[in-house]
Formats: structure tokens, C-alpha cells, sequence
């Protein structure tokens, strides 16, 4: 209650300081970017891993599952790697989407696997094409998933962005 009391007076002050709007602007906009790349990536990838038989399937499922699987100090160690290197908001970006890109993949490939593949059939002997069935059965049938997975990307985006400047204290 006293740091609760004693800090409420300096809030203001806090919020409005530049170096916090500074961080605040580049998380929405490094999370907004590594979401939409999220998602233009997971969709393909959860589809040809529900709905295909590529040869190296396996392989693919577990190197998407590899970030799942590090201890969160491995994952730690890159993040930091790439934050102190010279490639900014563009490295920033890139380390969300590794940490997210797994998370993405998973929830939409289990909402893609949920489409009875029957739909898909009588859609495509009517005359659709893969495209039309995709993008007519499969993406609205999976539309409430998909939106979770647009709104759990970007809110983890902007945790692992906070979480690493707390870490490394990194500033302008």
C-alpha cells in the first residue's frame, strides 16, 4: 500500500516521460508487424500441416515445435543475441515471430483440423478450387480461431518485447 501510495503521485509523470511513450510506440508497432507475419505464415503452414501429406511432415512439425520445447533461458539467450545486435526494430520483429510463429501455427492447424474434410470434398467435386475451398469453407468456418490467434500473437508480442527490455534494460 505504501509503494501503491507513494508511487500514484509520480504516475503521471512516468507515463508521459519520452523514453516510456518511445517503448510503448515501438511495441505496438513490432507486435502489430510480427502479428500480421504470424499470421500470413501460420495459415499456409497449419494447412499443409492438417490437410497434406508433404514428404518431410514430421521433420516440419518438429522444428515448429522446437521453440515450444527450449527452456525459456535458451530462448532468453537468442532474444538477447539479437536485441543487442545492429539490426533494431527489424531484429525486434524477427525474435516475435520466433517466439509467436509456433504458438500461431499450433492454434490455427487445430482449428483447421476440426473442418470436416467432407465440406472440402463436396466443395471441390461441385467444381471449387483449392483456393475457393479455402478461402470460402475453410477460413470462415475457422474465423473465431483465427481472430484468437491474430489477438494471442500480438498480446505476446508485446509481453516478450517488454520482458526483454526488462532484461537487457535496453533504452533509446
Amino acid at each position: 500500500v505504501a509503494i501503491v501510495a507513494g508511487g500514484v503521485a509520480h504516475f503521471g509523470d512516468a507515463i508521459r516521460s519520452e523514453e516510456v511513450l518511445f517503448s510503448l510506440r515501438m511495441s505496438v508497432v513490432t507486435s502489430t508487424i510480427s502479428t500480421a507475419l504470424c499470421l500470413v505464415l501460420a495459415l499456409p503452414s497449419a494447412y499443409a500441416l492438417s490437410r497434406t501429406n508433404m514428404p518431410f511432415k514430421r521433420v516440419a512439425e518438429v522444428l515448429m515445435e522446437l521453440t515450444l520445447s527450449l527452456p525459456y533461458i535458451l530462448l532468453g539467450f537468442a532474444l538477447l543475441l539479437i536485441f543487442s545486435s545492429p539490426f533494431g526494430p527489424t531484429g525486434i520483429v524477427f525474435a516475435q515471430l520466433i517466439v509467436n510463429l509456433p504458438f500461431a501455427i499450433r492454434m490455427v492447424r487445430t482449428a483447421f483440423a476440426d473442418v470436416n474434410p467432407r465440406m472440402e470434398f463436396v466443395a471441390k467435386t461441385l467444381g471449387a478450387t483449392a483456393g475457393d475451398v479455402f478461402r470460402t469453407i475453410i477460413l470462415p468456418v475457422c474465423r473465431n480461431s483465427i481472430i484468437s490467434t491474430l489477438v494471442l500473437t500480438w498480446a505476446r508480442g508485446m509481453g516478450e518485447f517488454g520482458a526483454t527490455l526488462m532484461l537487457v534494460g535496453v533504452t533509446r
